[in-house]
């Protein structure tokens, strides 16, 4: 699935922005966790940090936006099957009782529920027939 096609629901192509947020963390902590022991004049001083911790420091961010992501998609589907669709691409409101096309209340973005279905089923939240 490409996540710049823009058939996808928005809140789908947003995904990705958590690990554009996760890798220049994790690279300012890989590049401080080297320097720091340098400018202190200690290179090569690590012990405990070195060997554990500063893999691990690198990395939690990384681990963090998997998590993220994990648990926005576990809501995305959530919500998509309670309406059956019938929920704003761009922040999830449900629009049943606000007809076939309009704007959404909570975030203004237009909507067409049956081009909001076809791009729910594109991102394979919504079955053939509805849920």
């Amino acid at each position: 699935m490409n996540l710049n096609d823009p058939g996808l629901p928005k809140v789908i192509r947003r995904l990705p922005w958590a690990f554009a947020l996760a890798v220049p963390v994790s690279l300012a902590i890989g590049a401080g966790a080297v320097w720091i022991p340098v400018a202190l004049g200690r290179p090569g001083a690590g012990g405990m940090w070195g060997s554990v911790l500063m893999p691990l420091a690198i990395f939690a961010p990384v681990f963090v936006a998997i998590v993220f992501v994990r648990m926005r998609l576990v809501r995305i589907r959530r919500q998509v099957a309670a309406t059956g669709g019938r929920c704003c691409t761009a922040c999830l409101h449900e629009l049943a009782g606000l007809g076939e096309a309009g704007r959404c209340p909570e975030c203004g973005d237009g909507f067409e529920v049956q081009r909001d279905q076809a791009s729910w089923r594109k991102a394979g939240l919504l079955g053939k027939q509805g849920l």
